[in-house]
């Protein structure tokens, strides 16, 4: 069972904690900061545009990586040093035969899509400049039709504060309608006005934004995970030696998760998470 973002959940409880701790220190009635009219207007109307905006797909991909945000993702440093063990690792293999690294991979489910065709290319003989030139194209193509969804994430929180200023607008007409005839409607009137212009500035900034940027920050590990996938996998094509691999790999890493398969093998504990 994926586990909660905490960060995501802390972010959230803060942001919307801080303003009801705001109301609560002028007014104990929260009642009057709840209006069903410009919480459709602000989110009906952003989901609207999106769906003019973007192919209908495309936008539903978006609803659900805006959930994702509130799950731990699941590259972390630890992922990474497993990588690098399980390079040196198909290394030690390769100075066999790669049918070797064929015959551990065969039956294992675990392996990614990336990684499975990877080393499809790998058996089928594939040397330096395909490997890259194919692996490359694979990484960029995946990568751009993954921040499809968070482009459209980022363009929601455009929206949003746009739709806030429909639901003030609508509200001031209401207000002026009614200051010749009914007075005691214009302060009704002006808070619908005004929430709307709330709830739209807190969409954009506390969820359509926060989760366009850490969808793109979840992409950008992923791809730069998939590049240092891609050189273990063309050192493996050109036989390098194991400790030779380790060391490139270690290069692309934060020197606190750097991996020593000798250590490693010795049993020493190895740091989990940044």
């Amino acid at each position: 069972m994926p586990m909660i973002s905490i960060s995501t959940v802390l972010g959230l409880v803060m942001g919307f904690g801080l303003t009801l701790w705001a109301i609560a220190g002028h007014t104990d009635n929260f009642g009057m900061f709840w209006s069903l009219e410009p919480f459709a207007i602000i989110f009906g109307g952003t989901l609207a545009a999106a769906l003019i905006g973007a192919r209908t797909r495309y936008v539903w991909k978006a609803m659900t990586t805006l959930l994702k945000i509130f799950v731990m993702q699941p590259i972390q440093p630890s992922t990474l040093r497993n990588d690098i063990k399980q390079m040196v690792e198909w290394s030690y293999l390769s100075q066999q035969s790669l049918g070797a690294i064929e015959d551990q991979t065969a039956t294992d489910k675990k392996l990614d899509g990336f990684l499975r065709y990877a080393l499809t290319l790998l058996m089928n003989g594939y040397k330096e400049p395909d490997l890259r030139l194919f692996l490359g194209d694979f990484i960029e193509s995946a990568h751009q039709r993954r921040m499809v969804p968070a482009t459209i994430l980022h363009q929601m929180g455009g929206h949003a504060p746009a739709f806030g200023m429909v639901g003030t607008l609508v509200g001031l007409v209401i207000m002026m309608s009614n200051m010749g005839s009914d007075p005691s409607k214009i302060g009704p009137a002006m808070a619908v006005a005004l929430l709307a212009t709330l709830y739209g500035v807190m969409a954009a900034r506390l969820l359509f934004m926060p989760a366009a940027t850490k969808t793109q920050q979840v992409l950008e590990i992923e791809r730069h995970r998939r590049y240092m996938l891609l050189e273990g996998i063309v050192m493996i094509a050109q036989k390098k030696p194991p400790i030779y691999v380790q060391d490139r790999l270690n290069a692309l890493m934060d020197p606190a998760f750097h991996y020593d398969h000798f250590n490693a093998k010795k049993g020493e504990k190895a740091p989990e998470r940044a």
